[in-house]
């Protein structure tokens, strides 16, 4: 399902989306996930549209991204909405860990939880990337969108198996909640750029507030 982004970003601040009024106050988190290559301040290269496989000829839930020749990091990265709360760092918590490997890529992912209940939200997977940190780390929300950025994994050169050689990241989200989608904005182009006569291809500032690729939506403790 190809859901159209509702949100509203202004100055560089992400605002939730548009709920119905409750009759109780209900704090919302929502998350804007930004691009997971290069360095912060940085364009960050799409390499493939969504896709299962690049060049199988299926849309999928993952993008690839280059490296550039100095930072082959893959970073979890991108806006963090509490709604109606001061700039915080403690609600949400990070974890790296590794996934599982398939045949020809290395895989690994980091989970965004709710500290107070200590429920995971949702999964950021980065294939063809190994572990850099496995510390726990806090990710900071506020009700205009927090910022945070933390390099995760450092890509891997998996190319046996792999349509596309070369150092690279397939980045794919799995959701634990109920309101989630894939950015349409991002071609919905499955073939590896070069070889498309129109290339989806293009630069996304990896910390521009209008580069988000996906985002989630849910209740706290819910």
């Amino acid at each position: 399902m190809r859901w159209l982004i509702t949100a509203a970003i202004v100055g560089g601040a992400v605002s939730g989306l548009i709920w119905p009024a409750t009759g109780h106050a209900v704090i919302r988190y929502s998350a804007y996930i930004a691009p997971p290559s290069r360095l912060d301040g940085n364009l960050a290269l799409l390499t493939c549209g969504w896709h299962q496989t690049c060049g199988s000829g299926q849309d999928g839930p993952a993008l690839d991204w280059a490296p550039d020749t100095v930072e082959f990091g893959a970073h979890f990265r991108g806006w963090f909405v509490r709604s109606s709360a001061p700039l915080e760092t403690n609600r949400l918590l990070g974890k790296a860990f590794a996934g599982t490997k398939s045949p020809f890529a290395d895989d690994m992912a980091t989970d965004a939880i709710e500290q107070s209940n200590g429920t995971p939200r949702f999964r950021m997977h980065y294939i063809h990337a190994y572990r850099d940190d496995t510390s726990w780390f806090n990710i900071p929300t506020s009700a205009a969108g927090a910022w945070s950025s933390r390099r995760v994994a450092w890509m891997a050169d998996d190319s046996v198996g792999c349509p596309w050689t070369g150092y690279h990241v397939h980045e794919y989200g799995i959701y634990f909640v109920a309101v989630w989608g894939n950015r349409t904005l991002i071609p919905y182009v499955d073939d590896y750029c070069p070889n498309h006569p129109n290339p989806p291809c293009q630069s996304y500032l990896n910390n521009g507030s209008g580069s988000f690729s996906q985002w989630a939506s849910w209740d706290e403790g819910g």
